[in-house]
């Protein structure tokens, strides 16, 4: 009976390790999606920035090409 009592306690024992570790995990890719919708959003904005800055850049290009003529 001591012995079916131990294996009990270890299981239960491995079970509240692996809990933990799953809960560790699950705070880890958590703070992970966060970042990574951080750097999306960072990247979303450098978009724009580059598709107004080559907007600005052909208006820039048809002004001078205008001005050649």
């Amino acid at each position: 009976m001591k012995e079916y009592l131990d294996k009990i306690n270890a299981i239960r024992n491995r079970v509240y390790v692996i809990q933990a570790e799953l809960e560790s995990r699950e705070e880890e890719a958590k703070k992970m999606q966060e970042q990574f919708e951080e750097w999306q959003d960072y990247i979303s904005s450098l978009d724009v920035q580059l598709i107004t800055k080559v907007a600005e850049l052909d208006i820039e290009k048809e002004e001078l090409q205008r001005a050649r003529k």
